[in-house]
């Protein structure tokens, strides 16, 4: 195999010697086109938008009085109702629900035609072709699954169901006496569980601090499919906390926060995930002792950072959920080396090598690839990531210094006292990072060599693409003002495009080509924006 290494720069270099001045946004080729207007009398703030896969639907909750309207781009959606939730679009972008209540009762609309109604319903999901729906629903007492508008049979609980890639498996947890099955096309699944991590939470009925968990928010789903489309992974209770499970096997050891596992290996026949132990939750001073556990086993120890948010929200706080849903793990950011004392592990393109951070002491971390620990830095922010040939890079702090990494090499280390990695991608052989010195300074380097700099309160949504040879670069730059307003704008290639109050960053994309698109509120307005590439 041949390792791409020239790349980076491999020198120590000052900060006052590469700072690129940025275009202008006059001279970014942008264009609009209008997805619909907030209506009159509604504030922005209190606006929460989702968006399309696609970028071409947007839908939001309007609320007048103590009634609540459906916007979906800009035009009245239905009648209104008491309350409204969990409004999402199928995959495609062609299909939109959301949930609404009525006097006690919640019912799911979906392309205007309302279900029965329920005591309380779950998590709806549709396919990947957004042909078919499922989703978890409460009446006389129990709860069920309705696929295709069928209901399944009761239980006591449910989890949200989920459907297989191809459309054709809906899989769903479901307690009844006490124990936990999964269910797979109506068919029960042994073997009986304790617990089951049921990943969304259920709409109606379920408070804390007087806020419904759930009602805003769809989290996540209990489980996921491995690689090859037929197995998936889900969380189980065990004496030591929380354990993923592949179907078909036995859980291995179990942790109060953990993260997602990967598959490596032929036919991905491999497993690992990463896991952490808290002292003294909900107290302060607490230190996480974290593992890496590959194929059952787990790895040597490594203790995070003492601090107070090390056990904040554990595994089996709230409602019996993981901590991994509601703060640092399956879904936010997963296992981190910081706070746990090891990150969670990442994967090689030919599925032979897997990496990860390992903290050893303070000012002592480093990065263990097959086993093996690389050289020591003070802090390991960003990475372990391994380019399309199998280079694994990753950026940190070593003294005053910002460093990129790749294959356990210096290729940059940059003067630039309290800086340390925020944004980290990889495109090809390209490796691009963005840092900042924590008082709103922020730099770019593309390939170990600094291609912007910013002063702004955040810089966000880093995205890479790239045809041949040709790389593109886009983020999000977020400025604020003295009055408190912020506005924002995207910035590619070096060039910004036009300021907008507001960037929905997550459904930013960019082209092989390096076309950037995405969608932004100016005022009332929500827009769908094109930038492209200076010519």
């Amino acid at each position: 195999m041949v390792r791409m290494r020239a790349v980076f720069t491999g020198v120590m270099v000052s900060a006052a010697a590469v700072v690129t001045v940025l275009g202008s946004g006059p001279n970014a080729r942008v264009t609009e086109e209008v997805l619909g207007e907030i209506s009159p009398g509604i504030d922005p703030a209190d606006v929460s938008p989702v968006v399309s896969n696609d970028g071409l639907r947007i839908a939001w909750e309007e609320r007048q009085g103590k009634r609540s309207t459906l916007r979906l781009n800009g035009v009245l959606e239905g009648t209104a109702h008491d309350e409204i939730a969990a409004i999402r679009f199928s995959p495609t972008g062609a299909r939109v629900a959301y949930a609404a209540k009525d006097g006690k009762g919640w019912r799911f609309i979906v392309d205007g035609a309302a279900s029965p109604v329920y005591e309380m319903v779950g998590t709806l999901r549709f396919s990947a072709d957004g042909r078919r729906m499922a989703y978890s629903a409460k009446t006389d007492g129990k709860w069920v699954v309705v696929v295709d508008g069928v209901a399944g049979r009761p239980y006591d609980e449910v989890g949200a169901p989920i459907f297989s890639p191809d459309g054709q498996r809906v899989l769903h947890p479901a307690k009844r006496n006490k124990k936990w099955v999964v269910v797979e096309n109506g068919e029960e699944r042994g073997p009986e569980r304790t617990e089951i991590w049921r990943g969304d939470y259920q709409i109606g009925g379920q408070l804390f601090n007087n806020v419904r968990i759930g009602a805003t928010r769809i989290v996540g789903a209990w489980a996921r499919f491995a690689p090859d489309e037929q197995r998936y992974v889900y969380f189980v209770g065990v004496k030591d906390g929380w354990a993923p499970v592949l179907s078909g096997t036995e859980p291995g050891p179990g942790f109060a926060i953990v993260d997602w596992p990967v598959f490596f290996g032929a036919q991905f026949a491999r497993v690992a995930y990463a896991g952490a132990r808290v002292s003294k939750p909900f107290a302060g001073g607490e230190k996480a002792t974290g593992q890496v556990v590959i194929d059952g086993v787990a790895g040597p120890p490594s203790e995070g950072e003492a601090t107070e948010q090390a056990g904040a929200g554990l595994a089996k706080a709230f409602f019996g959920q993981p901590q991994t849903v509601l703060q640092r793990g399956v879904l936010l950011g997963g296992v981190n080396a910081g706070l746990h004392g090891v990150s969670g592990p990442t994967v090689s393109p030919d599925r032979e090598h897997i990496a990860y951070v390992s903290r050893r002491g303070t000012n002592d971390v480093v990065v263990v690839r097959d086993g093996a620990a690389g050289p020591r830095l003070d802090r390991i922010s960003c990475g372990p990531r391994f380019t399309a040939s199998g280079v694994m890079a990753y950026a940190g702090v070593l003294g005053d210094a910002l460093v990129l990494m790749a294959d356990d090499e210096r290729r940059l280390a940059f003067s630039w006292e309290g800086a340390d990695c925020e944004r980290f991608a990889v495109e090809g052989e390209h490796i691009v990072l963005a840092a900042s010195d924590g008082h709103g300074l922020y730099r770019v380097f593309k390939d170990g060599r600094q291609v912007a700099e910013h002063a702004a309160t955040r810089l966000g949504s880093l995205r890479l693409s790239s045809e041949g040879e040709t790389l593109h670069v886009a983020y999000e730059v977020r400025q604020g003002a003295p009055d408190g307003t912020a506005s924002s704008c995207v910035v590619l290639d070096g060039t910004q495009g036009r300021t907008y109050d507001e960037i929905l960053e997550e459904v930013l994309q960019v082209s092989p080509e390096g076309k950037v698109t995405y969608v932004a509120r100016r005022g009332r307005q929500f827009v769908r924006v094109t930038q492209v590439p200076e010519t």
